[in-house]
Order: C-alpha cells, then sequence, then structure tokens
C-alpha cells in the first residue's frame, strides 16, 4: 500500500490503533480522535514525511495532509482496518470544552456537504459566464435544466445537513432524513403558498415556515431527535424497537421541532447572520483588515468552521456572503507567505514543503501552509497576517461579495462573477494578488530561523556537528539530492534497511563515500557493499528494480575484497540509457548497520558534487 509507511509511523506516535476511538478528515487534515492523548508524540507528527505538520485539539490529532485527503483518509481508514458503523454505535464521547464540542461538531456536520455546495455553487458561477456571453439564452430550457441543477442542493440542504448530523449526533440516518423531509413536505408549503401561517396540532398551533435552503432548523432538529430515540431505545423491547423506535420518535421530534425547535433555530441564525452582515456592511475597510488579518489566527483556533455556516445560511438567504472575498485573502497570503520561504529556504524539506504548501493555499486551502510552514517559522505567519489584511482591506472597502461556496482563491474566482455586479470580480482578483504579493516581499525581508530536521530529535545545520567523534560519508554520484522517503521503492524508502541519501546522477561516475573495503559486489553489478574502516556498513545501489537489466550498462571496478580510499572511482554506469529503458537511475546510498550506529546527521544540500560531505556519523556512540 502507498504511505504505509507513513501510517506506521501515525500509529508508533499516537498510543497504537487500540488508542483510535474515531476517525475522520475535513478538507486537508486527517482528524484522528483518541482515547488517551498522553500517548501522543506531537514533536514526532510534526516532522512525518508525507504530512505538513500535526495538531491536537482536545482528543482529536490533527494531521494536516494537503488535497490528497481523500485518498489518505481511505488508505489509512483500510490500512487500521476501521469500522465507521462500529463507532457511531459506541458511547465514546468527544472530550474537550463546550466550544471544543461545538466546534468539532459544526466541523463533522457541514466538512461532507461542502463539495456539494461548491459544485453547485461554480455551475451557477459558470451559468453567468454562459449568459454573458451570449452562449446560452436564459430562456432555453438547456438554461432550465442547468439552473434548476446548481439550485437543487441549496434547496434541498436540509435534508443533506440532516443525514450529515445523524452521522455526528449518532442516531438512525433515515429517521433523520425522514424529519428534515418533514420540514419541507409540499404539503406545508402549498398551504403557505395559499396564505395559511399557521396550523393547529392537538390543540398546540404551529406556525408555519419555509425550510426550503435554511441550516440550523434541520441541525438543531436532528439534535434533538438523537435524545428522543436515545430515550425509547431504552424503554422499548429489542423485538419492537425496529418499529416502534423510530414511530415514536417521529410522534414526538416531528411536531415538537415544528413547533419550537424549527422556529427558534430560524430566528437564532436571522440574528447572527443579520447582525454580522451589518458590522461586515457597516465596518468596511476596518472590517476587511480586521477580518483578513486575523484569519489565520482564526485557523489556528479552529474558528472557521463556525463561520462556514454562516457562509451557507448567507448564501441561501441571500444568494451572496460578505465573507469570503476576505477571508480568502489569507488563503493566497499564506501562499504567498510560503513562497517567500520557498524562495529563500535553503533546507531541501522545507523548500519541498513550503511549494506544496503554496499550491494548496492557492487551491483554497490554507492549513497545510499555516502548519506546515508559516506558523513553524514565525514571521512568515506575521508576513502572511499583514498580507491577509492588506487585501481584506480591498475586499472590505469595496463591499465585494461572494456567490458560492467554496474555498476561496484565484482558481475559484468564478465563484465571484455576478452579470449584476460586473466589476466584483476583478475587486477580488486584485485584493488576493496584493494579498499575495505583499506577504511573498514581508517574508523575504523579515527572513526566518531555518528549521532543519534530522528525522530524529535534534537540529543540525549541514554537517556541522560537534563533540564526539564522527565520520564524514562523501557522496558517491553527483547530482540532485532528494529524501530517501521519497524513492519509489518502499524497502528504501522504509528505511526497513537503514537510513541514507539519494540523488539523481547528474553524472555516470560512482565514487567511494569513505575509507574502508569492498565486502560485496553484486554479480549485476548494480550494487556495491562497503565496510569502512570504522565498521560502517554502506550499501550503494544504482536505480531502482535495475537487477532486471542483468549488468547492462553497468561497470563495476572494483572487486570483493579491495581497499579504497574516499573519492575513489570505483564504478560507472550509463544512468541516461537506464532511464530510456524505462527504470529509474536514482543512486541510493544506505547505512545498513544504522541500528549499531543510530546518531547521524544527513545534508541538507540540493544538489552534490563529487566527494562532497553528505551525512555524517557518530562513530563514538555506536553499540557495537
Amino acid at each position: 500500500m502507498k504511505n504505509q509507511s507513513l501510517y506506521i509511523n501515525i500509529l508508533d506516535n499516537i498510543g497504537g490503533k487500540e488508542n483510535i476511538s474515531d476517525v475522520a478528515h475535513c478538507m486537508t487534515r486527517l482528524r484522528i480522535a483518541l482515547k488517551d492523548t498522553k500517548k501522543v508524540n506531537l514533536e514526532a507528527l510534526n516532522n512525518l514525511e508525507g504530512s505538513m505538520g500535526a495538531v491536537l485539539k482536545g482528543n482529536q490529532v490533527q494531521i494536516i495532509i494537503g488535497n490528497n485527503i481523500a485518498q489518505t483518509y481511505n488508505q489509512f481508514t483500510e490500512f487500521i482496518q476501521f469500522d465507521e458503523n462500529a463507532v457511531q454505535n459506541s458511547s465514546a464521547k468527544t472530550k474537550g470544552n463546550l466550544l471544543e464540542k461545538g466546534l468539532n461538531n459544526l466541523a463533522s456536520i457541514f466538512n461532507p456537504v461542502v463539495p456539494a455546495l461548491a459544485g453547485s455553487g461554480m455551475l451557477k458561477a459558470f451559468l453567468v459566464i454562459f449568459r454573458l456571453t451570449g452562449i446560452l439564452s436564459d430562456q432555453s430550457e438547456t438554461y432550465f435544466i442547468l439552473n434548476t441543477v446548481s439550485d437543487a442542493v441549496f434547496y434541498f440542504l436540509p435534508i443533506l445537513l440532516a443525514y450529515s448530523a445523524s452521522k455526528v449526533f449518532k442516531c438512525n440516518t433515515f429517521v433523520a432524513v425522514a424529519l428534515a423531509g418533514a420540514l419541507m413536505h409540499p404539503g406545508f408549503t402549498n398551504l403557505m403558498a395559499e396564505g395559511t401561517t399557521q396550523l393547529s396540532f392537538i390543540g398546540l398551533p404551529i406556525n408555519l415556515m419555509s425550510y426550503a435552503s435554511s441550516v440550523l432548523p434541520a441541525v438543531f432538529g436532528v439534535w434533538f431527535l438523537s435524545y428522543v430515540e436515545r430515550f425509547f431505545n431504552k424503554f422499548v423491547p429489542n423485538a419492537f424497537k425496529i418499529v416502534f423506535v423510530p414511530a415514536f420518535t417521529l410522534l414526538i421530534a416531528v411536531p415538537i421541532t415544528l413547533m419550537v425547535v424549527g422556529p427558534v433555530a430560524t430566528y437564532i441564525s436571522n440574528y447572527i447572520s443579520g447582525g454580522i452582515e451589518f458590522l461586515v456592511e457597516r465596518g468596511g475597510i476596518l472590517a476587511g483588515i480586521i477580518y483578513g488579518g486575523l484569519q489565520s489566527t482564526i485557523v489556528v483556533a479552529g474558528l472557521q468552521h463556525g463561520i462556514l455556516p454562516l457562509q451557507i445560511d448567507a448564501i441561501a438567504r441571500t444568494g451572496y456572503n460578505l465573507y469570503s472575498p476576505i477571508s480568502g485573502n489569507n488563503n493566497v497570503a499564506q501562499a504567498g507567505a510560503s513562497f517567500g520561504v520557498w524562495l529563500k529556504s535553503k533546507n531541501i524539506r522545507n523548500k519541498s514543503v513550503a511549494a506544496s504548501a503554496s499550491i494548496s493555499a492557492l487551491l483554497g486551502i490554507s492549513e497545510p501552509a499555516v502548519y506546515g510552514v508559516t506558523l513553524r517559522l514565525k514571521r512568515p505567519f506575521l508576513a502572511a497576517a499583514i498580507g491577509a489584511a492588506t487585501g481584506g482591506a480591498i475586499a472590505g472597502g469595496f463591499g465585494a461579495q461572494a456567490y458560492a461556496i467554496g474555498g476561496p482563491s484565484f482558481v475559484t474566482l468564478p465563484m465571484f462573477i455576478s452579470d449584476t455586479n460586473p466589476y466584483n470580480v476583478i475587486v477580488v482578483a486584485g485584493a488576493f494578488t496584493v494579498s499575495f504579493i505583499v506577504a511573498a516581499i514581508l517574508t523575504c525581508i523579515l527572513g526566518f530561523e531555518e528549521i532543519i530536521d534530522d528525522h530524529k530529535s535534534e537540529r543540525k545545520e549541514e554537517l556541522g556537528v560537534v563533540g564526539d567523534e564522527w565520520i564524514e560519508l562523501a557522496s558517491p554520484v553527483e547530482g540532485k539530492v532528494v529524501p530517501i522517503e521519497e524513492v519509489n521503492d518502499q524497502v528504501f524508502s522504509s528505511k526497513s534497511i537503514g537510513n541514507g541519501v539519494a540523488i539523481e546522477p547528474s553524472s555516470n561516475k560512482v565514487y567511494a563515500p569513505a575509507s574502508g573495503v569492498v565486502e560485496l559486489v553484486f554479480k549485476t553489478q548494480h550494487a556495491i557493499g562497503i565496510k569502512t574502516n570504522e565498521g560502517v556498513e554502506i550499501l550503494i545501489h544504482l536505480g531502482i528494480d535495475t537487477v532486471r537489466l542483468d549488468g547492462k550498462y553497468f561497470n563495476t571496478m572494483v572487486k570483493e575484497g579491495d581497499t579504497i580510499e574516499r573519492g575513489d572511482l570505483i564504478g560507472e554506469y550509463d544512468y541516461i540509457k537506464i532511464r530510456e529503458e524505462g527504470f529509474a537511475a536514482t543512486a541510493i546510498m544506505v547505512v545498513t548497520n544504522s541500528k549499531t550506529f543510530p546518531e547521524h546527521f544527513i545534508s541538507d544540500t540540493v544538489n552534490t558534487s563529487r566527494a562532497e560531505p553528505i551525512m555524517k556519523i557518530n562513530i563514538e556512540r555506536g553499540t557495537n
């Protein structure tokens, strides 16, 4: 399985599979709820290859993966044989304070619905473009069908939210959907169309309201239903539960939701959304500076999940929201700051993470940049906040609007297009551009303290370690250094035979990395084993799966038993011809007795030349 070593390392640092109580994911993070958070090694999780960092919130460790989160979640749950139904039926409760519980529940309810909302919103944006460019007439049947498709998710939003909420509140999914369906039943909407505003249920009044496109009524209704269902589950005999528990639950939950829960949730939603929209509209530039500048802090605190329902509700009610044009500046500012880190960093892993995080942020997902790059390096985080505040001032000052749900970014600019407000998208694009540029320039000016990982427990610059007795291993070939974890061979990338480095060659010469004795030369000449004078055992492996070439393109110039000196030419291989044959020509050097010499440091050099030190081994602290 791809990324198996990542999943093994995750389990090793969270207390094992038995410590997991639940697994979920959002747009970028693998969210693992734990029984005992004291078993978490957060420092180790922050340095895992394949992730962009980790945070611990409440009883949940969140590992930032990035754009590949869906595949990672599926593979991880398959790897640990995770049973979602078993978790749903368990009595495990989420630990943490009330705010943490509320935000985690909101994230779990709304995040699964976001892709459908984003897709429908983008379809609406495309329809605007088609109409403005004359590709489609708004009187055509094709336009009518596409418009209906784009409206469907918003109209039936209560049903989608009820389904999602049932998973969080651990009640019967289809009973929850039945409650939402009752709220939207055509019988009620037809009565309202005829002018009826109130009905009587066993003498109690029910004020009729339209719940189409609403957000909170269905969520609050399912929350109430979950308690009613649990109550009847306690008293109804098992033989009758399948019929009577759903019947009694709907009999109680639906009328009370229609009478109390639904109207109260509607009023709460209207007052909160209306109040915040009033502040944003009246605040203008100041609101943009404050909200834009604080958005990265909001993300760190996990409070962005509380804003998502407001965005959804605003679009469902008014057709637009004022939050996304401002908050989107944080995404592109984080991209700009990460780009600045990529420009200035000399650390190969930091550059790789910064590049990936910058791309994710440009796609509208800022968490990898926040946790994997800017927050760790501190000053880039400040640069991103200033950049976002600058862009937020522009968006807030012009009253920019978003007409769809999604991660606001350059890629999703169509969500800001409106035929009634043609300059809106230009304002947003301008604000985003300013945010990116300001954040990137400030990152370069402010700089940052380089963090270098040795994949062990300490930070070192290059190979400048001091104390004890060390030997240097030189690069066996000239070329570009890549982390061994990225080698497309699980034996090497998992470090199962030892730690080391990999080089994409730019020369066909192979040199001795240290002085010692040649202990092994494979008959296919693609691998050479060396034991140094200090007892360090080195394997030089030329190419991936090149044993199948049976010696073709290889010319080994040493034999077993030969004494060699560091820098001696010990072989050649035609890496260009090997690539033409369809094989990776990566040269790999590993210390096969790494357990004997556990303390070692790997250079952060990007490009290496002949005899350049690339690895250092502490021989004084060897265990032999």
